[in-house]
């Protein structure tokens, strides 16, 4: 290998996967030594992790069985990563009611609005502004609901709130710029 620096944001990541995908054939094919050189190049043109490098070398182009008979080719792109981290259980749906639940409340805290919603829950999803948005899957994640999830979810409307109330203007300066003349 020549001692060549490439400067770190030369390649996208689309480039750096075709790169990937045009090694991939001859990394499993060749043996230990030379998948190590390649495997060191790589990373220094590339600028990514060996083992994850390696990873994706091994599995490109290969066919893997899943369940229920699907038949996948592995292709390293970015539509095909797997995104990481847990799924969202709650999504705009639960969203969109809390919204509409929580100034029915009087904007009541997390702690309240969750009892609240589980105690009177007969009664508001029967009201006029709830009912047409809330599927019987909805209503079923709202009374499973927990309270810090609720904290999450309408942190940025309580943001927006405390916004306004904070830019309010002092009521009773009309009266005093009136008795000042100038």
């Amino acid at each position: 290998m020549v001692a060549i620096v490439i400067p770190k944001g030369v390649y996208t990541m689309k480039d750096k996967y075709v790169i990937i995908n045009e090694n991939a054939k001859v990394y499993q094919m060749a043996s230990k030594e030379v998948k190590s050189k390649m495997l060191d190049e790589l990373t220094h043109i590339l600028h990514m992790n060996r083992q994850y490098l390696a990873t994706l070398l091994s599995k490109a182009e290969k066919v893997i069985a899943r369940k229920g008979g699907v038949v996948v080719v592995c292709d390293p792109s970015l539509k095909e990563l797997s995104k990481r981290g847990r799924k969202r259980v709650y999504g705009g749906y639960i969203e969109r009611a809390l919204k509409k639940v929580w100034p029915l409340t009087g904007f009541a805290s997390s702690k309240h609005l969750v009892w609240f919603i589980r105690l009177n829950h007969e009664i508001l999803f029967e009201h006029p502004e709830i009912k047409g948005i809330l599927s019987e899957r909805t209503k079923r994640l709202l009374l499973r609901i927990s309270h810090s999830t609720v904290d999450r979810l309408l942190k940025p409307y309580r943001d927006k709130m405390k916004m306004k109330r904070r830019y309010r203007g002092n009521p009773y300066s009309s009266n005093l710029k009136k008795t000042i003349k100038v």
